[in-house]
């Protein structure tokens, strides 16, 4: 098997105890040292052709916290993914949004990186199968339809529980 794509999870925006914002990778700065041996690994994954994916978000709040000021918290992501060795970003929205704050996300990610920066989404299968909406509370398909949704380059499912054909 010849390994095409790293997604390197997750990060985080939230508020320290004096009220800065900040952007974690996990519990910790991308920059903390316990990450040196992890950028190094990307750097050469990269250099081998492999694409280093940051996925964004899952749980914790990611999301609430990035539209709620969003020059903020997207100056922070933008800074990361300018220092750090990354192809893209993988959208893994867990919490209630709002569809045209993804859609100004997708446009602004696009804009500012280029067509050849990765951009997917990480529904869960009955956010895939359905027209239903999924954990961020908008239509995969309505988004997928729409003018930004041309941006995705795939779909990172998720699948708990649930491995059937559909």
């Amino acid at each position: 098997p010849f390994v095409t794509h790293i997604h390197l999870s997750s990060i985080h925006f939230g508020i320290n105890n004096d009220t800065s914002p900040y952007i974690h990778l996990n519990d910790y700065p991308p920059n903390d040292p316990k990450f040196d041996i992890i950028w190094k690994d990307l750097k050469i994954s990269r250099e081998n052709n492999i694409k280093n994916i940051l996925m964004i978000g899952g749980a914790g709040g990611a999301y609430n916290y990035l539209f709620s000021n969003f020059e903020v918290y997207y100056k922070l992501l933008y800074d990361v993914i300018k220092k750090y060795p990354i192809d893209g970003v993988d959208l893994d929205i867990e919490e209630c949004v709002n569809i045209e704050d993804v859609k100004m996300l997708i446009r602004r990610i696009r804009n500012d990186f280029g067509k050849k920066f990765i951009i997917s989404m990480a529904p869960i299968s009955y956010a895939l199968k359905t027209d239903s909406t999924g954990l961020g509370n908008f239509s995969y398909k309505e988004l997928y339809n729409s003018e930004e949704g041309q941006s995705f380059d795939y779909f990172n499912g998720q699948f708990y529980g649930d491995y059937n054909f559909d």
